[in-house]
């Protein structure tokens, strides 16, 4: 449909912190999610990425329930991924939930719960913005003619296991998922942004260094008459078969990896 509200927005799951970028119908403003704390005096574009599980049900953030009945979920990420000791700890972790409740939940269930709480977050700060607040009218933010459209970072050793995990998390919440690696989306943000000084054409280097990975791509950057533009840029885990794209690299159906034109 012509009229759909189209929401984009960028998910960056971290190892200890969220961040959640959103643009509205293609406006040029691209703005930070806000996620409020009731014990803090300021809001933060930040949310932790430790979650808690507690009254069956998951709470988020700084105001999650820390009770003797709650169990707590930290380095998901790692534990998806199939890293040591974390997938033990989150396993134990989800053990302990699954004999309390009747209802079996998983990675997925998690993630997806959690894309959901975001959502409700999105659609509530949308709806406080003037101009967004015309657009969207009185279409329900869970209605087909609100496009929501996922934009996940991964790290490029990823497992096939956090690959799964957040396509169908995502799919779930009911979204159009789409992926891009850490370092190509850092690359783009350094160089699109003027993080990175450039006065020339080049060949750079950049690394992300998250929480428990790094990943490094290698851009090839055009500046004409004062205006820089992305040719080429490669994900590399340091293999010779790492995947090069000329704009991102995206989630098909059937859940591979291939390249896309910009």
């Amino acid at each position: 449909m012509e009229d759909d509200f189209v929401v984009d927005f960028g998910f960056d799951y971290g190892t200890t912190s969220i961040t959640v970028a959103f643009n509205v119908c293609g406006s040029e403003e691209t703005r930070l999610l806000q996620f409020q704390s009731r014990s803090s005096a300021k809001d933060s574009n930040e949310l932790p990425a430790t979650v808690v599980w507690c009254q069956n049900q998951w709470h988020y953030g700084p105001d999650a329930e820390h009770n003797p009945g709650s169990i707590v979920f930290s380095d998901v990420k790692s534990g998806i991924n199939g890293r040591t000791p974390y997938t033990e700890q989150m396993w134990r972790a989800f053990h302990k939930v699954n004999s309390q409740s009747a209802v079996r939940e998983t990675p997925v269930s998690l993630l997806t719960s959690l894309l959901q709480h975001i959502l409700r977050l999105l659609e509530q700060e949308i709806r406080e913005h003037p101009q967004y607040r015309t657009l969207l009218g009185d279409r329900s933010f869970s209605g087909e003619s609100i496009k929501k459209r996922c934009w996940v970072t991964y790290p490029v050793r990823q497992s096939d296991s956090l690959h799964l995990t957040l396509v169908q998390a995502a799919r779930a919440a009911g979204c159009e998922v789409h992926g891009v690696s850490e370092s190509v989306a850092a690359a783009y943000y350094g160089v699109l942004k003027d993080k990175v000084e450039i006065r020339e054409s080049s060949t750079i280097l950049i690394a992300d260094v998250g929480g428990s990975t790094t990943d490094v791509a290698t851009v090839c950057v055009d500046y004409v008459d004062g205006a820089r533009s992305i040719k080429m840029a490669c994900a590399t885990d340091g293999k010779p078969s790492s995947s090069c794209a000329n704009a991102s690299l995206t989630f098909t159906r059937d859940l591979q990896r291939r390249t896309v034109s910009q």
